[in-house]
């Protein structure tokens, strides 16, 4: 019985230390991710997209990947700004 408590220990730990991730986020101003971008701009989510793209393969948009927590979950993300010129 006891060898079953210290193993549902260590998953519980190894959890834990799973859900303390940090986030990676971006520094500086005016970086925003799709979902900001969609009601920023009132657009939907797929015309938001080939915007930013058509954005990134013009070079006029720069792009940063990292990690934000979504809905209680540490999920991949990334976040986009204008290139200043």
């Amino acid at each position: 019985m006891t060898s079953k408590l210290t193993e549902k220990d260590q998953w519980a730990a190894f959890s834990k230390a799973l859900t303390c991730s940090k986030e990676i986020k971006p520094t500086g101003d005016g970086w925003k991710t799709i979902p900001e971008l969609m009601v920023l701009f009132d657009l939907a989510n797929d015309n938001t997209k080939k915007r930013t793209r058509t954005g990134l393969k013009a070079g006029m948009l720069e792009v940063f990947e990292g990690k934000e927590y979504r809905a209680g979950r540490l999920v991949r993300a990334a976040w986009y700004r204008p290139i200043k010129r």
